[in-house]
């Protein structure tokens, strides 16, 4: 078996993590139940810049329908995530919470949305003690979308694909279908 060149092996060695942002909403109740699926892709219309939360509102997990617990998780991967670290938390709750009550209104709920009693953002990136799991670079890794482009480069005849190195669906079967295309 051929070893691999020293560019992929340092390339491997620089990156072992993905990009993961999990937002999680709780409420007094679970006031969404009749309107929502237990997991969905929310597709949004414009909002392609970087600042903008639209630019990175991906899944929506229904944990009262999931897991029975009054919550509501917004999840960002992959290039999504990097860049939506980079937002200040308080905003990104403002605004992702928005983007939730918009959300609400647009799939049929009958209820008014309260506002949430308690909302929890990971921050994995920032904590220096952190050295990285399945899915979130350690905040020792400069350049993360760098890392996943090196390791997405191919070595000859032979081709690196899955869902660890999409930048637009990282950690998802999204991504390794959408990698493995191109």
């Amino acid at each position: 078996t051929p070893l691999l060149p020293a560019e992929k092996l340092k390339a491997l060695n620089r990156g072992r993590m993905g990009g993961y942002k999990k937002t999680v909403f709780f409420y007094s109740s679970p006031f969404w139940l009749d309107a929502l699926p237990s997991y969905f892709i929310a597709v949004t219309s414009g909002g392609s810049k970087e600042e903008s939360v639209d630019h990175h509102f991906g899944v929506v997990e229904n944990y009262a329908a999931m897991k029975g617990v009054s919550a509501i998780g917004v999840v960002c991967v992959g290039k999504a995530a990097f860049s939506a670290s980079r937002i200040e938390e308080d905003r990104w709750k403002e605004e992702t919470q928005a983007k939730l009550e918009r959300l609400f209104v647009a799939t049929g709920c009958s209820q008014p949305v309260p506002q949430p009693v308690r909302v929890e953002v990971t921050n994995w990136e920032e904590d220096d003690l952190f050295f990285g799991a399945y899915s979130s670079f350690d905040s020792r890794c400069a350049d993360p979308e760098q890392v996943i482009a090196d390791l997405a480069q191919p070595v000859g005849p032979l081709h690196f694909a899955g869902e660890a190195y999409s930048l637009l669906y990282q950690g998802s079967l999204h991504g390794a279908v959408e990698n493995a295309r191109e």
